[in-house]
Parts: structure tokens; C-alpha cells; sequence
């Protein structure tokens, strides 16, 4: 009696065995279909923080010009601060470089890794414009810009989008070829200069394959350190694109073009002049891109 026993023991685990593989299997199919939804869902808040965030901006930046009666260019972050209820943190690193104080997290992307408040980093610039020379975006220099200078209309224009940080964390000159692998953080160099006029020239140039497998890293890049002055992107290329210096003569990295860029899946978020918040597709026409980077282009 004791065999048959022993062989009824034995089908019996034998059975539960094949349960439990049944069971991880179960587990791991269930896994493999709920990650893909877990992942987007967690994409989905990052985006939603994100624009968020320059809707806020942009209450601020008309706050700001409702007192001041123009619109802060250069570092525009910077300025709103005290109008986001930022004043202290504003005096404390105005007054003390080496602060530790941490920046606002309301200024970063929570898409991008890098973008970090430890290091007081940025990720919404302003719009520097469509057009190689002169900027015909909302900067002026240092001068103030007044919002009745945008002719096109304040819901056709863009006046802040976001951008990922540079890499300003891996020590030493980074090689050409380590920068063109991760190329939305480092800007690179023409071989020519593209003088006023030539912007489509230009666009086919930054996105000819043969031209970025050569392309050098260039030296220059706009501002994201929260007090960094030209804290600027343009709409020269379509969002999600290389960023050029301009060929290495007068125009330089002054008029190169660093587009908006960011890991949302497939396009960047704008934030308009009338204060509203578009997502923008990656794929978006050139055309109507260079017009929503014109303040005066009657488009």
C-alpha cells in the first residue's frame, strides 16, 4: 500500500507545479500588458504637470506685464519670480551666489532627468522667433517689449515653450561623437554661415542625415540657469530637432537655431501669448510653425 501512496503523493505535486508555473505565467502575461498603461498613464501626469507649469508662467508673465507695462525678455523666469510668490527665494539667491537654496520646481519639466531644482535649472525659455536675422520673436536685446508689438495676435503667437537642459554634468570636453548620441542636450556647428533670408537653406541643412553624422559640437549654448541671460529657444526647425550654430563668423551661435524640445511623446508644449497652453506635434508643417514663431509677420 505504501507505493501506490507515495505515486499519488508525487502526482499531486506534480500537478501543483504545473499550477504554480501556470500561475507565474498568468502573472507575467497580466504584467506585460498592464506596464505599457502603467507607463503612459505616468507620462500622461509628467505631461499634465508640465503644462501646468507654464500655465502658470504665463499668468505671471502678464501679471508682471500689468505692473510693469512690458514684458521681461532676457531671463524672464527670473523676473516673474516675485509674482509667483517666489520673492524670498529670489532675494536670498540674488544675495548669496553660492546658495544652496534649491530653485522652483514649478520651473522645471518633470520629464527631463536633468532638469533638476538642485542646480537652479530651466526648462521653458522664451521664443527668439522664425527668422535668421533679425529675431523677429519677443526678444529685443534688453529692451522692453510691449505686447502691442505682436501684430499677429497674442493667440498666433508663441511666447514660451520648453526645452531640455544641456549637459553640463559629464566632466571634461565631450567627444563629437558622445554629444551627436544624445543630441538634444548639445548644439553643433554648420560648415557655412546662412545669412538673413535663407532660413529654409538652413532648415534642410540641420536635417540632412549626412550633415549630423559630421556635425562638430559646438562651444555655445542658451542660457537654462535660472539667473543665465539669452534664455532663449526659436522655431527655425520643427520641435524635436538638432540645435546649429550659425557657421562660425559674425552670426554665430547668436543666430543659430536651438528649437524646443522635450521627452513627452511626440511633440513639446507652448505656452501662447494670450496666456493659453498648446502640445505641439514633432510633425507640425514648418510653415505654420515659423508663423507661430512670428510676432510680426501679418500670419
Amino acid at each position: 500500500m505504501t507505493k501506490p501512496i507515495a505515486r499519488s503523493a508525487r502526482r499531486k505535486a506534480g500537478m501543483t507545479l504545473i499550477e504554480l508555473l501556470a500561475v507565474i505565467g498568468i502573472v507575467s502575461i497580466l504584467t506585460a500588458m498592464l506596464l505599457p498603461a502603467v507607463l503612459q498613464s505616468r507620462a500622461a501626469a509628467r505631461s499634465m504637470t508640465c503644462k501646468n507649469n507654464l500655465h502658470q508662467i504665463g499668468l505671471a508673465l502678464h501679471h508682471f506685464y500689468d505692473t510693469h507695462g512690458y514684458l521681461p525678455n532676457r531671463r524672464p523666469l527670473w523676473d516673474i519670480m516675485p509674482f509667483m510668490e517666489m520673492q524670498d527665494l529670489q532675494t536670498e539667491l540674488a544675495r548669496n551666489v553660492r546658495s544652496t537654496a534649491s530653485g522652483p520646481a514649478l520651473f522645471v519639466c518633470p520629464s527631463d532627468p536633468m532638469a533638476t531644482i538642485e542646480r537652479r535649472r530651466i526648462s521653458y525659455l522664451i521664443n527668439d522667433g522664425s527668422q535668421i536675422e533679425p529675431r523677429n520673436g519677443l526678444v529685443k536685446g534688453y529692451k522692453n517689449f510691449s505686447l502691442a508689438e505682436i501684430t499677429d495676435g497674442l493667440s498666433n503667437t508663441a511666447m514660451v515653450a520648453e526645452r531640455l537642459v544641456r549637459d553640463i554634468d559629464t566632466p571634461g570636453k565631450v567627444p563629437d561623437a558622445v554629444a551627436r548620441r544624445q543630441p538634444f542636450r548639445f548644439n553643433f556647428l554648420t560648415t557655412r554661415t546662412f545669412p538673413a533670408g535663407e532660413e529654409m537653406a538652413f532648415l534642410k541643412f540641420t536635417l540632412a542625415p549626412n550633415n549630423r553624422v559630421a556635425a562638430a559640437r559646438a562651444g555655445r549654448f542658451a542660457s537654462d540657469i535660472l539667473r543665465g541671460g539669452e534664455a532663449t529657444y526659436d522655431h527655425l526647425v520643427p520641435p524635436n530637432e538638432w540645435a546649429f550654430n550659425n557657421g562660425n563668423g559674425r552670426l554665430g551661435y547668436r543666430n543659430g537655431t536651438y528649437p524646443a524640445t522635450s521627452f513627452h511623446p511626440g511633440g513639446v508644449h507652448v505656452l501662447l501669448a494670450d496666456g493659453s497652453v498648446n502640445f505641439t506635434a514633432e510633425t507640425i508643417d514648418i510653415r505654420p510653425w515659423w508663423a507661430l514663431g512670428s510676432r510680426n509677420g501679418n500670419d
